[in-house]
């Protein structure tokens, strides 16, 4: 990933920027330097003004520069126009900062083909809508497989980049990958998007206070041991978790019978959603998300190169092999 260095502060974007029309989903109108508005949707990051308030501040203030910044098409992100401070409550306890992110420009080319797309604009009406809600949705048929490998591939291939640019997500589900709806209404599985970037941060720098390991609906997600910080393979357990979902296109969190607790899970998901992975997408899948899910993949004091080698050969190669 080029620029992967990338530091510096977001563009602030102040109160008389932006319009907020839909609290719910943070859909708004940006006014642009040049008096043009246009569609954007916030991304909130709401904390307590604590000790850590002024670092996770900076922090969100890095990241957001770095949205900005890339523009690359494999890390999959919207357009970033900077970031909205704002507050919750009148005394000031709570604080929100919100990433603006627009809508891609029409014409843009598709991650799998020469074909471009035109997004509907008006995502007022027509919102994006979430991984977690097509998977959801039993009135709509089950996407072919071949357009599953794609979006599977697609996702391994952002987080690739995500982490060169020396960053971990660190909220990565069902929930934080989105599609546009196109001009004709239709949704593409195989071009996501990615949100949810409320506790990213710098490989290298120490978790804050912030985290997302308190929710029990998304605990599933998480490494059993990302309590004790997070790292590449652990940021990437996450990852596996999600493709278990496009394989078997149903949310373990919708599971009649549950495990409970991070280390019950990931035994569940290696002794039997892996195993049934296997005749629902194949070999070369089942083994690309073996690796992720048993954190294959070397320690994060081994270099980047070396680990970036070993990323593409247990998990990018495979996942590009397969074809249906």
């Amino acid at each position: 990933m080029a620029n992967a260095d990338l530091k510096g502060s977001a563009t602030r974007i102040t109160k008389d920027d932006i319009e907020i029309l839909n609290p719910t989903t943070g859909i708004g109108r940006l006014k642009r330097c040049d008096g043009k508005k246009i569609t954007v949707r916030v991304e909130w990051n709401t904390f307590s003004t604590g000790p850590d308030a002024k670092q996770y501040s900076d922090r969100i203030h890095s990241l957001g520069y770095i949205l900005e910044e890339v523009s690359e098409l494999a890390l999959r992100l919207p357009p970033c126009y900077g970031v909205f401070d704002d507050t919750c409550d009148a005394d000031d306890r709570t604080k929100r900062i919100g990433y603006v992110f627009g809508i891609p420009p029409n014409g843009s080319a598709s991650s799998n083909s020469n074909v471009y797309i035109n997004y509907e604009r008006d995502i007022y009406t027509y919102p994006p809508i979430r991984l977690s809600e097509l998977i959801r949705n039993k009135d709509a048929p089950v996407p072919l497989l071949g357009d599953r490998f794609q979006l599977a591939y697609t996702l391994a291939c952002a987080f690739s980049c995500f982490h060169a640019a020396k960053w971990l997500h660190k909220g990565f589900h069902t929930g934080s990958i989105f599609f546009f709806q196109k001009s004709d209404g239709r949704i593409d599985i195989t071009e996501p998007f990615i949100s949810g970037f409320q506790y990213s941060r710098p490989q290298g720098e120490a978790s804050l206070a912030y985290t997302p390991l308190a929710e029990p609906q998304i605990e599933h997600y998480y490494h059993p041991d990302a309590h004790r910080g997070f790292t590449k393979s652990r940021d990437l357990y996450s990852l596996g978790v999600v493709l278990c979902e496009i394989g078997r296109w149903g949310l373990l969190a919708d599971l009649r019978e549950k495990p409970k607790g991070r280390d019950n899970w990931r035994d569940f998901m290696l002794e039997k959603v892996l195993v049934d992975l296997g005749w629902r997408m194949g070999d070369k899948y089942q083994s690309a998300v073996r690796t992720l899910l048993d954190c294959e993949l070397p320690n994060d004091d081994i270099s980047h190169d070396y680990f970036a080698e070993q990323f593409l050969d247990k998990v990018m190669r495979l996942l590009s092999s397969c074809s249906a």
